[in-house]
């Protein structure tokens, strides 16, 4: 299923001159890539979210982005160390917000709401400028502590309590790199961006406030790192509201 938007003024300025700078839009854009090193028509979907990631880092906005690597690939030829059953299962979710039982990669989803290949970067920019038109709902402030046992706690703030909602909050990488040895994409090197390397949702029910603490993997860079939280509803799985912060020192968590 691809869903196609309206092309808007501003987003052919945003494609032709500046690319994402989009700071003087009202909205939030949470854009999350499902994709796998297994995959051959996944690594042009990858660069498509590492450019964004870049220009955000230049020109701040708010637009905010996670690579969830699925686990289906995984028995046809090569095993992605960053791949997970959850992120199956997310996306699935997402297939069945958007009433389809088919779930592929690359694909790209922004705000929950609009679905389609990856590497579409013209589509991925429209998409990120029609959900920015509109105000988040909901505004989340976060702060984060290194707890022992190679965690973190994230407490996370929100402006309004709201029915049915989830507070997603993840831990991204960027900046890494795999050299692929079988499969499709044998002899490849892939570089991944915002990698999703720590997971949890939250059901703060009427709570306006809240902690999360979850593990992280050994090894992880935490120059590299960020925290990444976000507002969804449910089921409609609509965003309402999104934020990033760094950690507070790059060092690993005590206990590790």
């Amino acid at each position: 299923m691809f869903l196609r938007l309206p092309v808007v003024a501003l987003s052919l300025v945003l494609i032709f001159s500046r690319a994402i700078t989009a700071a003087d839009l009202p909205g939030v854009a949470v854009v999350e890539l499902f994709t796998s090193e297994g995959c051959s028509s996944c690594p042009p979907a990858d660069l498509v979210l590492g450019r964004l990631v870049e220009q955000q880092a230049k020109t701040p906005s708010e637009v905010y982005c996670l690579t969830f690597h699925v686990d289906y690939w995984d028995d046809l030829g090569w095993p992605d160390r960053f791949a997970d059953r959850r992120f199956t299962e997310r996306q699935r979710l997402y297939g069945a917000a958007f009433k389809s039982e088919r779930i592929y990669t690359p694909q790209m989803v922004v705000n929950g709401q609009a679905e389609f290949v990856g590497s579409n970067r013209k589509l991925a920019l429209q998409a990120i400028t029609e959900a920015q038109t509109t105000a988040a709902e909901v505004e989340i402030t976060l702060s984060t502590q290194p707890v022992a046992g190679g965690k973190l706690k994230v407490h996370f703030d929100l402006s309004e309590s709201v029915a049915g909602r989830v507070v997603q909050v993840a831990i991204v990488e960027t900046g890494l790199e795999t050299k692929v040895k079988r499969g499709e994409n044998a002899g490849s090197t892939l570089k991944h961006a915002n990698v999703v390397r720590g997971w949890e949702s939250v059901d703060p029910q009427t709570a306006k406030s809240g902690d999360v603490i979850i593990s992280l993997p050994r090894g992880i860079d935490w120059a590299q790192t960020r925290v990444i939280a976000f507002v969804q509803e449910q089921p409609s799985m609509r965003v309402l509201g999104a934020c990033q912060t760094d950690f507070i020192d790059a060092v690993q968590p005590a206990g590790r």
